[in-house]
């Protein structure tokens, strides 16, 4: 969000808006409603290092707190960083996430608004008063402080994406499971088992009901079988498949779990890399949609 940690370049990029009245109350009020407001942090070992009309530093041994008052949105918030490792630098809804996760997307989580000197002082003075407390409950009284925000922000990220990708996948399942095509269904839902709902998990074990039964493929699927030698080893892809003979079970050939046919006679067990076939004169392989078989 911000270019640098130089206030002073930050003030060269801030243009205060002049009327008849003079120059913009920022250039003013802001400074001085945060010296007013942050000064409990020279308990903390904090002094000011810098300020300017929109923006104010305070610097420690080993960590910096910027305050500032963004120009084009008028928005006042806060971020900290270390001093010994620049690249460490985190905003308050960071901060948030180790003391009031319960907040985030509350209120008291937005930056406040403020283009007067009287909201200026106002948004100051609550800002103050929220960070205040983190600092008290010993936010810089932990020596690895920002290796818990990196971790933290980390996964914040991680959450966010898992939420898109869920998102995603709920669409897909819904035309996959219109279409009745159970191995796409099962597909899509098993690496998401940690995350899906009551009817999620029963719509994957009644599609794995399906490839057991035969019922897996989509009804325009054509089955083109695959030659093999089963002294070499049976063929497997993507898109391959093992057809029972006695049960007429279909299983897919690269399953996420361990699955069998009806009848028993193939059978892949996952974490051992393994397939099994009792007999193979019943036993068939065949592709799909022209995807092209490798070894297992």
């Amino acid at each position: 969000m911000y270019p640098d940690n130089d206030v002073t370049r930050g003030h060269n990029r801030y243009r205060p808006h002049e009327d008849e009245n003079g120059p913009d109350v920022r250039e003013t009020a802001f400074p001085k409603a945060v010296s007013d407001s942050f000064s409990f942090l020279s308990a903390s070992g904090f002094w000011q290092a810098a300020a300017a009309s929109n923006r104010v530093r305070y610097e420690s041994q080993h960590a910096y707190v910027t305050i500032f008052h963004e120009e084009l949105s008028y928005e006042i918030d806060l971020e900290i960083g270390s001093i010994d490792q620049p690249s460490l630098c985190f905003p308050r809804s960071t901060i948030m996430l180790l003391f009031d996760p319960e907040k985030l997307g509350l209120p008291e989580s937005r930056s406040y608004v403020a283009q007067t000197a009287e909201e200026i002082a106002r948004g100051v003075s609550r800002l103050a008063s929220q960070f205040a407390g983190y600092v008290h409950a010993g936010l810089f009284d932990d020596p690895k402080l920002f290796e818990h925000l990196r971790d933290v922000s980390a996964r914040r990220l991680r959450e966010r994406a898992e939420a898109i990708e869920l998102s995603d996948m709920r669409q897909k399942l819904e035309v996959a499971w219109r279409e009745k095509n159970y191995a796409k269904v099962v597909a899509l839902l098993e690496p998401m088992s940690s995350e899906l709902t009551g009817s999620e998990l029963k719509k994957l074990e009644f599609s794995k009901n399906q490839l057991r039964s035969g019922a897996s493929l989509p009804r325009q699927t054509k089955r083109r079988y695959v030659e093999f030698d089963p002294e070499e080893g049976y063929p497997a892809g993507k898109n391959l498949w093992y057809e029972c003979g006695g049960c007429g079970g279909v299983v897919p050939s690269t399953p996420k779990q361990s699955v069998r046919c009806g009848c028993g006679n193939i059978a892949l067990d996952v974490s051992a890399g393994r397939v099994s076939v009792k007999d193979d004169s019943q036993f068939r392989s065949f592709s799909w949609r022209g995807s092209e078989p490798g070894p297992i």
